[in-house]
Order: structure tokens, then C-alpha cells, then sequence
């Protein structure tokens, strides 16, 4: 037996950690007994935390769309000879990648080559003005003989607007229709179809009220 066996142990010690115990057990309790936890499934919690993203996404991109019409936000990131470069102007959304760039004159190219980024804000401007753009969409390619490859897309903000309002519009539309009431054989909480399972719902676990 090693000595350190018959030396009592502190009285203090013990209930400082029973008082722990009871805490941390009183904590979970109360995290397993809210509303918000209870019948709430991972998949659920999931798309709500998407959701919200969405719409901070959104709502971003609607300041960034009023800006570009008065400033040009211009991003640069410099690693070797690898640069990329994001635009955003005149209602638009610019991304290039260049690799094996040559040296560049534009200041924001200059800054980013030393600090290894750069964000450089002018006056409205359109870089590329008299691209022809198929709905404001533009994809350009174009590698050449020293290695230097160039890669350029260009995005309306009106469509990164609507590809980020999918999920919440979605989301919306299904919290409109569960307003009406569910359908007949349907959860009352997420409408999912109770015909195979008509006693409880698979998909959030609640009980079935309307009769399969």
C-alpha cells in the first residue's frame, strides 16, 4: 500500500466536489428540461442555425450592394506567386485567381505583395466595363506560355442575393403553410407523413394528435 493511502483525505476537498457535482448536474437538468431542447432534433437545429446565417448573409449583402454604387472595395491576397483578388463594384461581385502573376503597378497589388493582404477603397468605379456579360454573369480563362494562368468571375449581386434568401424563403414558406394546420396523417409539429408510424413522429418525436 503506498503511504500516500493512509493519509486521510480532506473533508473539504470531498464536499467542495459534491458541491460541483450538484451544480454541474442541476445545469444539465435545466439544459435537457427547456423547451427549445426537447423534441428538437440535430437536423432541426441545423437548418435553424443555417437560416440565420442566411439572413445575416442577406442582410450583408444588401449593404454591400447599396456600396459598390458609391465605393470599390478591393481585396487582394499575395502567398508566393499566387495571387487573389476580389472585387466588388457597380452592383457586381468580382473573383480572380492568378498564378505565375507577373509584377503588377496597381497599389493594392503592391501593398498585398509585402503584407501578404491588402484592402484598398476607391471611388465607384467598373473594371469591367464593356465585358460582355451574359445576365451579368462572366467566367474568363486564359493561361499563358510562361506559366502564368488567369481564372475571372463575375457575379451580379442580385443572384448572391437570391442564392443566399433560398434557405429562409424556403424555411418561411414551410412555417406559412403549418400556420394553415397540418394535413390529415401529417405531424402537427414539422408535417412529416405519420402513415408508417402513426403514433410518433421519427422526425421530431412528438406524439401524434391527428389520426393516420
Amino acid at each position: 500500500m503506498s503511504p500516500l493511502d493512509d493519509e486521510p483525505r480532506c473533508p473539504g476537498c470531498r464536499r467542495g466536489q459534491r458541491r460541483r457535482t450538484r451544480f454541474g448536474l442541476a445545469i444539465l437538468a435545466k439544459v435537457k428540461s427547456a423547451n427549445w431542447y426537447d423534441g428538437l432534433p440535430v437536423r432541426r437545429r441545423l437548418l435553424n442555425l443555417l437560416t440565420a446565417l442566411s439572413l445575416l448573409l442577406c442582410g450583408a449583402l444588401c449593404a454591400l450592394w447599396v456600396r459598390s454604387y458609391l465605393r470599390t472595395d478591393t481585396v487582394c491576397v499575395v502567398r508566393g506567386r499566387t495571387l487573389l483578388y476580389w472585387e466588388s463594384s457597380r452592383g457586381a461581385v468580382a473573383f480572380a485567381l492568378y498564378t505565375g502573376f507577373p509584377p503588377s503597378d496597381e497599389p493594392v497589388v503592391q501593398e498585398a505583395s509585402v503584407r501578404g493582404w491588402a484592402w484598398q477603397t476607391t471611388q465607384g468605379r467598373d473594371r469591367y466595363r464593356g465585358v460582355k456579360r451574359t445576365f451579368g454573369f462572366y467566367w474568363y480563362s486564359m493561361a499563358t506560355p510562361p506559366g502564368s494562368v488567369q481564372r475571372i468571375v463575375h457575379l451580379p449581386d442580385a443572384a448572391v442575393l437570391l442564392a443566399g434568401a433560398f434557405l429562409p424563403a424556403l424555411r418561411a414558406a414551410r412555417w406559412w403553410r403549418s400556420r394553415q394546420g397540418p394535413k390529415p396523417g401529417t405531424c402537427a409539429r414539422c408535417g412529416y407523413d405519420l402513415r408508417a408510424t402513426p403514433d410518433r413522429c421519427p422526425e421530431c418525436g412528438a406524439a401524434a394528435t391527428i389520426p393516420a
